[in-house]
Parts: C-alpha cells; structure tokens; sequence
C-alpha cells in the first residue's frame, strides 16, 4: 500500500514545497507561499552537504597528520613552525635552521611538555564539552598570541 510519504520523497524541491504548502493551507486554512518551504528546503540541503564535505575533509587531513606525526613527530613539529612562521623549507636560512633545531630540541630532546596549541584555545575546547558558555576571556587576540 503506498503512503503519501513515499509519494512525497520522490518528488523534487519545487513539488514538496507546493505540497507543503497544500498541507499547511489544510490545517486552519492557513497560507504561507510555496517559496517560503521551497527556500527552507534548499537552504538544509545546502547546509547538510556542505557540513558533509568540511567533515570529509577533516578526516583526510586528520589521517595525513597523523601519520605524518607517527612517521617523525620532529618533522611535523618543524613543519608546523615553517607554516606559522612563514617559512618556505626550499629558501630557509640557516638563521631559521638553527631556530627551528633548538626549539626542536627543546620540545623532545629535553622533553619539557609544550603544547603545541595556545592554552587558551585548549582551555575553550574544554569548557565547551563541559557546556559551559564562553565567555569574553577566552576569545583569541593577536596580541595574545
């Protein structure tokens, strides 16, 4: 037995909004514009697959960094200093080569525990998977960096 449900998810945006419209219209007689569902529609489905995709993408850089960390968690560290730094590996000085080995060694060598993200922002991912609201402390400024 086929069901108005199985009819409504075969059809395309334009039709569920006049459908939608129709069912509203049944209720109290009220009116609200087929466009109104229409743009409601189409705004989920654009947000839904764009949320898809930036989660697709964090997977696949999440995975690379990983194993890059795995392979030499130096070489992360140091690339991850030449992109906040600025500096392009193929032009680095020996200044930054020099700066880029003591700091290195500073994190693993003497394993002194840094963390590699500012506190602050650690301290926010918190209090967030607490519930807690975030407060004007926690928002990030350049001077704070």
């Amino acid at each position: 037995m086929n069901k108005k449900y199985n009819e409504f998810i075969q059809q395309k945006p334009n039709q569920m909004a006049q459908t939608i419209s129709d069912m509203t219209y049944m209720y109290k007689e009220t009116v609200v514009p087929k466009e109104h569902y229409k743009k409601i529609l189409e705004e989920v489905i654009e947000e839904e697959m764009s949320e898809i995709i930036q989660y697709q993408m964090l997977e696949i850089v999440y995975k690379n960094l990983k194993h890059l960390y795995e392979e030499s968690p130096q070489l992360f560290f140091k690339g991850l200093m030449c992109i906040f730094k600025k500096i392009k590996p193929n032009d680095i000085r020996p200044v930054e080569q020099k700066a880029l080995a003591i700091v290195s060694d500073e994190l693993f060598t003497n394993q002194k525990y840094y963390s590699i993200l500012n506190q602050e922002l650690l301290n926010m991912y918190d209090e967030i998977l607490k519930g807690n609201d975030i407060k004007p402390a926690y928002i990030i400024t350049e001077k704070s960096n």
